[in-house]
């Protein structure tokens, strides 16, 4: 009795190993290339590079270089196709596993057109499970092949990575000379002043930001989740008084085409916006509350069925 694999599930497992998954692979990292933004990265890798004192300009570029080595690999080197792309996918899994855990709804991996993380992690899911589980067809070993996949590899990696940075690069300079991204960490802001923090300090404040209680709210207009807490709690006279602070949808400046439809109580609030030139990395709405200029409460991606934050008065 023979132990081949059948043909059909071989030639099944050629197809979602080396075909689907280099390609869905290799459309994150174009996506990636195209955009030329930090905020397509999961923050906590921004977070690490942070702290390590990694821009995060060769973070994206090293990521990319990866993620484009790997098609090679699994293109060029049929032995260790399914190890690649299993450990690809296992990792992509673990990244949308910690945004869910974070309450994030939206997952940055393919840019606006992205789906939520639920669905991608769906997606991702499935495909490590069928590699893991189909069969691939059987060749015979060839050294010389084997180590021409491995030079294939190896090329593609180190020029994707000098490509990489030469194209993000070319993009990062901001035109009043100041930083050309800012990754928001709202997290240990309780018990700061607020003027005092870097996002404050691009924002023409009311002069009486700092005296009794007040609520910030930075939002962006194409951000549903943002659209929903503005009509739901700023839609009438507040006891506190607010001020909503909208975010550039790009680096160079507002995108209106596509913005939402929002309805908020325009009289009840002073409105603010931040200036365009720097990305700004956040998930918006960044709902922040103050009394007498510091900061008390501050929370991102604030779900508007149940607001945290809104705490005051």
């Amino acid at each position: 009795m023979s132990d081949s694999p059948s043909p059909l599930l071989a030639r099944l497992g050629f197809v979602v190993t080396r075909v689907l998954v280099p390609l869905w692979i290799l459309t994150g990292a174009l996506v990636k290339l195209i955009e030329r933004s930090p905020k397509l990265l999961p923050e906590n890798l921004l977070l690490l590079a942070e702290r390590l004192g990694l821009g995060f300009d060769v973070l994206l570029a090293v990521l990319i270089s990866i993620e484009l080595a790997a098609v090679a690999a699994i293109w060029s080197l049929p032995r260790l196709a399914r190890a690649v792309a299993a450990s690809m996918l296992t990792a992509f899994c673990i990244v949308l596993v910690s945004l869910m855990a974070a309450g994030l709804e939206h997952c940055p991996c393919l840019g606006s057109l992205s789906p939520p993380p639920w669905l991608m992690l769906v997606i991702d899911g499935a495909l490590l499970v069928t590699v893991l589980t189909l069969p691939l067809p059987r060749r015979a070993p060839s050294t010389r092949s084997f180590r021409r996949g491995l030079l294939a590899t190896a090329g593609c990696a180190a020029l994707s990575l000098l490509v990489a940075i030469a194209w993000i690069g070319s993009a990062r300079t901001a035109p009043d000379g100041g930083p050309p991204h800012v990754l928001v960490d709202a997290r240990d802001w309780a018990g700061r002043d607020f003027l005092e923090l870097e996002i404050a300090r691009h924002v023409d404040w009311p002069a009486d930001l700092d005296v009794g209680p007040r609520y910030v709210v930075f939002y962006s207009k194409s951000c549903d989740h943002c659209r929903d807490l503005l009509e739901s709690h700023f839609d009438g006279q507040r006891a506190v008084p607010a001020v909503l602070v909208a975010i550039p949808e790009e680096r160079t400046g507002f995108a209106p085409e596509r913005w939402l439809d929002v309805h908020f109580c325009e009289d009840c609030v002073e409105q603010r916006e931040l200036p365009p030139g720097t990305e700004w990395i956040v998930a918006p709405p960044l709902v922040v509350a103050i009394e007498d200029g510091e900061v008390l409460c501050a929370t991102e991606a604030v779900d508007p069925l149940d607001p945290s934050c809104l705490i005051l008065g």
